[in-house]
């Protein structure tokens, strides 16, 4: 343990324990609880969504699942009452870090999967789960693994994660290399990534099926990026100076973070394929149609009141056509895909 200063019981203004701050954290990681639920309800319900892209999806959503699950294990009654070190709150801090990083790891498997099946052409990348699951779920329980052996679990405010209490520049340190790094190289290459795809994809685009596809694509990398970018700019800002009091901008940075869950099942699992098995499922949802068409349930039943056709025809390279399917890309026609 290092000598810090005895003033400084915590340089992270999230350390604060406010009770107001972790009552909006568990409403909003209430909210990501219930999108996960329903792609992983929507995966085992309708056997229809079992295709390799939305087997991906639910990978995403086990993994936020165990994050939102994670933030209800406390060993506190009331919202004013700090958390306790101990056994409960090391388990806590686990699944949470294992549960943020699987999450953003398995956005990189999507990611190079779109790439390597539109742009390298390689629609055996359905044979190679089970290497996924290493990038997966392997190394985020590794990254897991490294706070529990150096114990540096501990209470951060309102939960739970890698503590600045015992050792501050360890603490700073195991942040940065364990989840914030990893994380923005994995923004990086997963915006790299959806642009060389959408390039791609753009000289074939030929209706509107196409381009609906390649605007949704965009709003991947989003995710990542709007979720954690206040967070991440938190962090920076307190390896340099210590922001004891909380402000608007720490609201904000802790809102955004835990709506990443029901950010990924909105952009993720509500694709195309799933929002036609849906209509099909529950054709009263298209009553929205004829509502005023600025909510997004009015849009989205306008959008969707023609079910698309499943039979596309017949098409020469069945197997990149198999692939592409799954990733909701099967509205190419057969000579835009045959030129290729």
């Amino acid at each position: 343990m290092s000598a810090e200063p005895a003033d400084l019981e915590y340089c992270d203004s999230l350390d604060n324990n406010s009770a107001s701050l972790r009552l909006m954290s568990q409403i909003i990681v209430l909210i990501s609880l219930c999108g996960t639920l329903f792609v992983i309800l929507t995966y085992t319900c309708w056997r229809e969504t079992r295709n390799f892209a939305f087997k991906l999806v639910l990978q995403i959503s086990i993994s936020d699942f165990i994050y939102c699950i994670a933030h209800f294990f406390s060993n506190n009654k009331y919202l004013d009452i700090p958390i306790d070190s101990g056994t409960l709150c090391t388990i806590q801090g686990f699944l949470i870090n294992f549960g943020m990083v699987s999450s953003f790891m398995w956005a990189m498997v999507i990611a190079w999967t779109l790439f390597a099946t539109v742009v390298l052409i390689k629609p055996e990348v359905q044979n190679k789960f089970w290497i996924y699951c290493i990038y997966g779920y392997a190394i985020p329980l590794i990254t897991s693994i490294i706070p529990l052996i150096t114990d540096n679990y501990g209470p951060v405010g309102y939960r739970c994660w890698i503590s600045l209490e015992n050792n501050l520049t360890k603490g700073k340190v195991l942040r940065f290399v364990l989840f914030y790094v990893p994380l923005w190289i994995v923004v990086i290459f997963n915006s790299i990534s959806y642009y060389k795809v959408i390039k791609s994809l753009k000289q074939y685009a030929v209706g509107k099926p196409e381009k609906r596809f390649i605007r949704r694509l965009r709003a991947y990398p989003l995710v990542l990026i709007v979720c954690y970018l206040c967070l991440s700019i938190h962090n920076i800002i307190i390896l340099f100076t210590c922001q004891k009091n909380l402000n608007a901008f720490d609201y904000i940075s802790v809102a955004l973070g835990d709506l990443v869950g029901f950010g990924n099942a909105l952009v993720y699992g509500l694709n195309h394929h799933i929002q036609e098995v849906f209509i099909k499922k529950f054709p009263c949802f298209l009553i929205f149609r004829r509502c005023c068409g600025c909510c997004a349930c009015c849009l989205w039943a306008k959008e969707n009141q023609q079910v698309l056709p499943t039979d596309h025809g017949e098409y020469k390279n069945d197997s990149l056509i198999s692939s592409l399917n799954e990733l909701e890309l099967s509205y190419f026609s057969n000579k835009h895909l045959h030129s290729r």
